[in-house]
């Protein structure tokens, strides 16, 4: 809540309001009647400043509103082209027609024509292999460092690991932390899995 101060009131309005015990702008149009009481003068000027604040407010809301909208937008638009480059340069991959195009190799039409490098476009086609369309939605706007990350560990811990983390907030190097925790564990379970099945044929046998 703003301080009376953002109003900008005259000496003594200002001066009458403190006395009354007002310190932000909502506490002022709670007790505005009070104040008229005190004073027709520093209630009319209190008014008038809270109406040009509450124009200025609504007219900001409204320019915060259209704003964010055209931000998500923009964001759905990113994420759906990113999936699509994606899925074509898988395509382009495994169908090998940049032959097509005078190139011996994927790894050379990466680089000459779509300015990444051989590393970079492997790992967006194993975000469009290991990880559906509809969890890409669900994770939000990530990044492709995460996204790739995720498409490290199988779908099922994709999402043990997105109700385990804020996948948004959470860093890079946060991230592959916990995917290697995860990984551990598995691997630790799978041992004892199969140390329990060693066991058990072993008792079988005896």
């Amino acid at each position: 809540m703003p301080d009376i101060e953002t109003l900008d009131l005259s000496v003594k309005s200002y001066a009458v309001i403190k006395r009354m015990g007002i310190n932000t702008t909502e506490e002022l149009k709670d007790r505005i009647e009070d104040v008229l009481l005190h004073t027709q003068k520093a209630g009319e000027e209190a008014i008038e400043k809270l109406n040009a604040l509450s124009v200025v407010s609504t007219e900001q809301r409204k320019q915060a509103y259209e704003l964010h909208y055209r931000i998500i937008s923009s964001a759905d638009t990113a994420q759906s082209a990113l999936w699509d480059m994606c899925k074509n340069l898988k395509e382009m991959r495994d169908s090998k027609l940049y032959k097509a195009l005078g190139y011996q190799n994927f790894e050379d039409y990466c680089e000459n024509e779509v300015g990444i490098k051989r590393s970079c476009a492997y790992k967006y086609i194993s975000i469009i292999e290991n990880i559906h369309l509809e969890n890409v939605h669900t994770y939000g706007q990530i990044g492709t460092s995460k996204l790739a990350l995720l498409a490290t560990i199988s779908e099922e811990q994709q999402h043990e690991l997105s109700e385990k983390v804020n996948l948004e907030e959470t860093t890079v190097k946060q991230l592959k932390a916990e995917i290697d925790k995860l990984k551990n564990h598995n691997r630790d379970l799978g041992a004892a899995k199969d140390k329990a099945v060693a066991a058990l044929t072993s008792l079988e046998e005896k």
